[in-house]
């Protein structure tokens, strides 16, 4: 299959990244896996998540939970532990797209400026870790939709390119398009999105969320900051029907329309997120049977609620979040305008940036560890990086097998 790249603009790259290792790391049992440029030394073998038969819970939910070391999951759930690769994953991964976006102005400082790239870099080593495509973008590209509304028309140009390269639109084969916010950190490098379990049900747009109150049309309880889109023409109609309500002309009429129908949904306010709630609620059938609601993992988490629970390093939480023990896929640091400034509220400003530089260097911290480093422990939440420390014991000679037990393994695209 021909490699494909496509950058909107120059992103910048860590080290980490850049080197490619194509392994995985500590968050779950490791395994090398094969390259896509050469045959691996071993075929795939079936790769199931047959779980015991004791147990009723998912085997996402015992990863979820942190359980896949018990002995009870001995032989069980190996595909969602890490223990071996599905070739189907591993296909979707490479018809995959990752795409984010920031502001298309410079931040109100040259501090937010700063940790928008970090926070985007985030993002290619995910993208990276798993062999996706990715593509970055900063331009507005149609006046008509600045801000929020601006995310909906990247995707849409991205999603029309796919479909357009695409032999067959309606082929079982087609990938998907992922979004994630730019205030979205991915945390969980190693974790693999079930890409195939959504296919096998049939998903074309999958979001977190709880049913009953995105049945009620509750504002609080689906967000869009982290979403996946399968490259299918009801999704291009989807973000079609979703732009139609943002034009400058119109968003006005509609965002007031949207006020009678979605709960606690501030006076004038619309955004992609809103008028999904309305259009779901007003055509069931048409566009929330097709969606997916994930709720066996944390697909995106929120910071507040895991303020003092991020561990320092590891999967394991400080302290349970929602009855999980395990950090979440990601954290979004939503409502926070660090970028922006807009945001009146000092303390809570300081608290968040606090929070987002602390999330930041952990997640770095998972890519560094291939190279035998990591942040120091003290000042994880501070303005500035301190010197990256020497990880204890890694002596070892890069791309050894034993020198990534602790570091992110990358797959090869």
């Amino acid at each position: 299959m021909r490699k494909r790249r496509r950058w909107l603009l120059p992103v910048a790259v860590p080290a980490s990244v850049a080197l490619g290792y194509l392994l995985r790391q500590q968050f779950a049992p490791c395994v090398l896996r094969p390259s896509a440029r050469s045959a691996p030394k071993h075929p795939i073998q079936r790769c199931n998540d047959i779980r015991p038969p004791s147990d009723n819970n998912s085997c996402i939910q015992q990863y979820e939970w942190n359980k896949c070391g018990a002995p009870f999951l001995q032989n069980y759930c190996d595909r969602a532990c890490g223990r071996c690769a599905s070739a189907e994953r591993r296909e979707f991964f490479r018809r995959t797209v990752l795409v984010s976006a920031r502001q298309h102005a410079p931040c109100a400082s040259a501090a937010g400026d700063f940790w928008v790239g970090r926070a985007q870099q985030n993002k290619a080593e995910y993208a990276r870790a798993h062999g996706m495509q990715l593509v970055l973008a900063s331009a507005l590209f149609d006046g008509e939709y600045e801000g929020a509304w601006n995310k909906l028309v990247t995707l849409h140009r991205v999603l029309a390119a796919e479909l357009n390269a695409s032999k067959a639109p309606d082929s079982p084969q087609n990938g998907w398009v992922v979004w994630a916010d730019w205030d979205i950190v991915f945390t969980d490098l190693a974790f693999e999105l079930p890409l195939d379990d959504y296919a096998e049900q049939g998903a074309r747009l999958v979001v977190g969320g709880e049913p009953q109150g995105v049945a009620d049309a509750d504002y609080l309880k689906m967000n869009t900051g982290l979403m996946l889109l399968r490259v299918h023409p009801w999704s291009l109609a989807l973000l079609g029907r979703l732009l139609a309500h943002g034009r400058k002309a119109v968003r006005h009429r509609h965002a007031l329309e949207a006020q009678q129908v979605v709960k606690n949904l501030c006076v004038g306010c619309i955004d992609d997120q809103a008028t999904l709630l309305v259009m779901m609620k007003q055509h069931p059938e048409r566009w929330r049977a097709p969606t997916f609601l994930e709720r066996r993992f944390m697909l995106q988490g929120y910071w507040e609620d895991y303020a003092g629970a991020m561990p320092i390093s590891g999967a394991a939480l400080r302290r349970p979040v929602f009855g999980r023990e395990r950090v979440p896929l990601s954290l979004h640091f939503a409502g926070c305008q660090l970028c922006s400034g807009k945001l009146a509220d000092a303390s809570r400003v300081e608290r968040c940036w606090r929070a987002a530089r602390a999330t930041i260097r952990y997640a770095e911290d998972q890519s560094l560890a291939a190279l035998g480093l990591a942040h120091p422990a003290d000042g994880r939440e501070n303005a500035t990086d301190a010197p990256l420390r020497p990880l204890a014991g890694r002596g070892l000679e890069l791309g050894s097998r034993d020198a990534f037990t602790q570091g992110v393994r990358y797959v090869n695209s």
